[in-house]
């Protein structure tokens, strides 16, 4: 095995993951802890091996989680060289292991009070961190759902998902590690000087230290589109578990999306098989087309339209008619279109929830309601913290820009790392963010943060970019460097282009270009990897 090689290997009954850097060698489990992934067609580099399929990460020498998805580590088992050959040593019960258990939690003497307020992956993430980190204070979880964390980012791309099925962490593992779970309660009230939350039953609770991670709502519209100012049962949005649920019932109907870019179009996806007809309307060009370019956005389009999915681009909806039952029966464009219609779902972005905020000088809100922190994902206040969609941080990678990440990896790094920094570490977010969409079975995965994009490099993989079953790698560059690539059907290229980033390699966008046109470019980024 050559230095930075990765190589699926039977040990018994089982296969492990065996890795060679530095010429010693490392042995964990093969699979992802997140769905199950084949590690060996992710990437590595400098100890950490990635998921090809939604960009986890996981340390080559303590099987920990590094980077997210995931909830738990891989297993690692010694390896000694004996002469030519190389030992991978275990039981059979220890190598039939797929992912690490949680650690058995005793009760201290420690009086300090944590309050998370968010129980989503950020918020989640953090409370079990923090055992694992050894705090041994009250934990209080404070969510508006009546459930634990789940795996939210499925429910826009299935349709009839069984919560027990997609939770982070069950109940009985928060119970295991002391969590207080205050579910189905929201907080009322955030005030940073006096180190005080108040909820809406009614209970006040002071802290020692802080989280706040209650994430983003959906946009409804309401003040934007005439007879969608109070909610109607058959208008949804795509935010919760019973949202989800919801969508079934666009079955056998009209739909009309409201939104273009990844809810909208996962939705879209979703129900075509089963709705009447489904029709889109966005006000870009084509649908993706903000973060995607419109090259990709335009192919995306034409996958759709031969599912039957009708798009009405560069639209603005103006108003609902109402039925006697006050249900919409249709929607009216800016241009006087009309589109009649039994289901509405609007996937139009999110705003951050942080209304219960009291002003203070010590917090502070940017213009869109999220709350300004620093690498640590501290805020001015002392002991008050902010992860998730709602936090505004400087990332390294655009040469501390203040952006705000919506992805759910993102939200669950953030909730490892504020955690740390709760219990006083000063460890800094320097993640470089990954996502996926999945339409029709074909994923398209995306690595960095595509803002202020100057330059599109696009990879047609020799005229598949085109074909009835798209493939393609695109890179996004800022200012001479790629800040971004996605692609669909090129696995692991994203995973790799993560590692470069992370590794803090600049990936200069003019290297690219002839490889692209000549439809190397992904050997080209293995090249800079592992040179």
């Amino acid at each position: 095995m050559k230095n930075g090689q990765m190589k699926e290997v039977k040990v018994g009954a089982e296969t492990v993951l065996l890795v060679k850097d530095k010429d010693s060698f490392c042995a964990v489990g093969n699979k992802c802890s997140h769905y199950g992934a084949p590690l060996v067609k992710g990437a590595y580099s400098n100890g950490k091996v990635r998921c090809p399929w939604h960009g986890a990460c996981f340390s080559t020498k303590t099987g920990d989680i590094e980077d997210f998805p995931g909830c738990s580590g891989i297993p690692t088992f010694p390896v000694r060289v004996d002469g030519e050959n190389v030992i991978v040593q275990g039981t059979p019960d220890a190598l039939s292991v797929k992912k690490t258990a949680l650690p058995a939690y005793t009760k201290g003497n420690d009086s300090r009070v944590f309050v998370i307020l968010g129980a989503g992956a950020a918020g989640t993430t953090a409370a079990f961190q923090l055992r694992k980190e050894g705090f041994k204070g009250r934990i209080v979880l404070v969510g508006g759902e009546k459930h634990v964390a789940y795996d939210r980012p499925k429910l826009s791309k299935a349709a009839g998902l069984d919560i027990n099925k997609i939770q982070l962490f069950s109940p009985a593992e928060h119970k295991s590690q002391d969590i207080e779970t205050k579910l189905g309660v929201m907080v009322t009230s955030l005030n940073a000087e006096t180190r005080t939350v108040v909820l809406d039953n009614g209970e006040t609770i002071v802290y020692d230290s802080c989280l706040i991670a209650t994430g983003a709502d959906p946009q409804r519209l309401q003040r934007f589109i005439k007879g969608n100012e109070v909610v109607r049962d058959n208008v949804l949005v795509v935010r919760t578990i019973e949202d989800a649920q919801a969508i079934v019932s666009t079955e056998g109907k009209d739909v009309v999306i409201i939104g273009s870019s990844f809810i909208g179009m996962e939705t879209a996806a979703c129900v075509v098989a089963k709705a009447k007809s489904v029709t889109v309307v966005g006000m870009e060009k084509v649908p993706f087309e903000r973060v995607l370019g419109s090259v990709v956005g335009g192919v995306m389009q034409k996958l759709h339209e031969s599912r039957g999915i009708k798009f009405i681009m560069e639209a603005v909806c103006d108003s609902f008619e109402i039925d006697d039952n006050g249900l919409v029966k249709a929607v009216v464009l800016k241009d006087g279109q009309r589109l009649e219609c039994g289901t509405v779902v609007i996937g139009a972005g999110v705003t951050p929830a942080t209304g219960y905020i009291q002003k203070s000088p010590l917090v502070t809100l940017a213009r869109d309601g999220s709350v300004e922190v620093d690498a640590t994902l501290a805020t001015g206040a002392p002991g008050l913290f902010a992860a998730g969609d709602l936090a505004r941080y400087p990332m390294a990678l655009l040469d501390n820009h203040m952006v705000r990440i919506e992805h759910y990896g993102m939200a669950m790094l953030q909730g490892k790392v504020a955690a740390k920094n709760m219990l006083g570490a000063k460890k800094q977010v320097d993640s470089i963010p990954f996502f996926w969409t999945a339409q029709y079975g074909k994923s398209i995965r995306y690595a960095g943060h595509g803002i202020e994009v100057d330059e599109i490099v696009i990879d047609e993989l020799n005229g598949k970019l085109h074909a009835a079953d798209p493939a393609f790698i695109a890179y996004y560059g800022r200012k001479g460097k790629v800040v971004a690539a996605a692609s669909l059907g090129a696995d692991p290229v994203i995973a790799e282009v993560a590692q470069i980033l992370d590794d803090g390699i600049t990936l200069k966008i003019a290297d690219l270009v002839e490889p692209a046109k000549a439809g190397k470019s992904a050997a080209a980024i293995s090249k800079i990897l592992h040179p």
